[in-house]
This record gives structure tokens, sequence and C-alpha cells, in this order.
């Protein structure tokens, strides 16, 4: 479920929504090339009792210190920071399930869809998810977990193969 978090800077509150899955996978791998109003389209400011979009024109006109502190400038750096953090930090220090690499000889050779990227095509095509619900439900940071979980299944599910196998081998000889 995408989370909503809230806080103040430069006498200012802004809260911002996380991103969708399918939004925060587009733009967690160009985050450099996205323009300041895209990475804040969730996020709103709160002026005189009411919470506005960050827009273009509600940027120029709110996004600044009342103290006088921060240039303009230093204030929407700021702001852009926090929301990246709020939405991709939790990359940062993740500890990923790991797929041994004696299982990935052959991922090379696989097909992968150009409609959706790896981690939602996994998502989508396991059944975990729809592309729906990962566009309007689930965030990005869920979008992870739910790659992590069908990892671990498919690592466990390879593992108790293999054991099979040589135990069946065993068997035989």
């Amino acid at each position: 479920m995408r989370k909503v978090n809230q806080w103040s800077a430069a006498a200012l509150t802004f809260k911002t929504r996380e991103f969708d899955a399918r939004t925060g996978s587009e733009i967690m791998f160009r985050i450099n090339e996205v323009e300041p109003v895209d990475l804040l389209k969730e996020t709103e400011v709160l002026v005189g009792g009411q919470w506005l979009p960050l827009t273009e024109e509600n940027i120029d006109l709110h996004v600044h210190d009342e103290f006088a502190v921060l240039t303009p400038l230093n204030m929407l750096e700021l702001l852009l920071n926090t929301v990246k953090e709020h939405n991709f930090g939790f990359v940062i220090n993740r500890k990923s399930v790991r797929f041994p690499t004696r299982f990935q000889k052959d991922a090379g050779k696989m097909t992968q869809s150009e409609a959706l990227d790896p981690l939602l095509a996994m998502i989508v095509g396991s059944g975990r998810a729809t592309l729906r619900e990962l566009e309007e439900y689930y965030s990005f940071r869920d979008a992870y977990d739910m790659a992590d979980l069908i990892t671990a299944e498919t690592v466990n599910r390879l593992l108790a193969n293999e054991q099979a196998e040589k135990e069946a081998a065993k068997n035989r000889g």
C-alpha cells in the first residue's frame, strides 16, 4: 500500500505519497533525468490550511524558505531529496534474496517483456499482482518486497528439485 509521509521544512509543511510501483520503477532507473515537477507529482504543500499539488506554478509560488536561509534552488533540492528518500531510500541498505549463480547459467537465454521492466514483469507473470494493481495500489517498495518473495520461492523450489535429483541419482546408483 502506498504510504504518505508528511514533514516540515523552512516553516512549510509538505506531504508526499509513495509512487505506484510502475511509476517508481520508471523513475528509479532514470532518476537523474527526471524533471522536478515529475518527481514531485505526488507531493503537496500546505498553504493557508489547504493542500496544493506541486505543479510548476505552485513550486514557483510556494517552495521557498520563509526564513530566507536557503535559496529557492536549495529549497527545491531539499524537497527533491526528501521525496527521493521517501520513495527509493529503502534500496540502499536492502538485503535482497540471493539467487545462487549455479541456477543462473541459462538466464541470458531468457526472453524478457518489452512492455514492462523485468521487476514488474516477474510480479505480473507470477500472478502475485496485476498490472493495474501495480499502477494504482502497490508502491515501488511493495514491488521489491514481492520480487523478493517470488525469488525466495523460486530458489527454494530449485534447491528442493536439486536435492530430489541427487537423492534419485543416489537411489539409482
